[in-house]
């Protein structure tokens, strides 16, 4: 097998054939990873290929006595978390914002401000610590079970239980203030 530092250098400088050793050789890996937080196989699969993609266009940047599964790693999380963003899914926002907030959304005049809710939600996800959004996010978007995450992510189930009041009083917090 080919030295790893070797190939990321040479996968550094453009060579198209480390690209595809690296991809073999990492794929599954990414793959897995992915699929812990987005369910269906052919998102999960659009994962890798973004996390790819831009493992090629950034190929200048990587530090060769690094490494690769680190780098993975981060792009492959942030990867996911754009990937749930873009495939909003508007009822569980609303749901969502009907319990952090207490109200129901029944009248016109509220439903126009969802929009700006919204906004602001993706703003609180973000400012999240990751290991709380991760759990928020499965719970919401995923729609797991508080044991579903808990082995998913490897913890306890009080855990999830916690990371999941933690981020609706956050939520709740922050969106009554706006």
């Amino acid at each position: 097998m080919e030295d790893e530092k070797d190939m990321l250098l040479r996968l550094k400088n453009g060579d198209t054939e480390a690209f595809a050793c690296v991809y073999r050789r990492y794929w599954r890996k990414v793959y897995r990873f992915a699929s812990l937080y987005i369910t269906l196989p052919a998102d999960v699969e659009e994962v890798v290929q973004d996390v790819f993609l831009s493992l090629w266009k950034k190929r200048g940047t990587i530090e060769v006595e690094q490494g690769l599964d680190g780098y993975l790693f981060i792009a492959t999380r942030n990867t996911v978390f754009n990937h749930l963003r873009r495939h909003f899914n508007y009822s569980f926002y609303r749901a969502t914002l009907e319990e952090a907030v207490g109200n129901s959304y029944n009248n016109v005049e509220e439903d126009l401000h969802v929009a700006e809710l919204r906004q602001r939600l993706y703003s609180l996800l973000g400012s999240m610590p990751t290991r709380r959004r991760e759990v928020f996010l499965l719970s919401r978007e995923g729609q797991f079970s508080y044991k579903e995450i808990a082995v998913r992510l490897g913890i306890a189930e009080k855990t999830v239980e916690r990371h999941i009041n933690e981020a609706l009083k956050y939520l709740r917090q922050y969106l009554l203030e706006s």
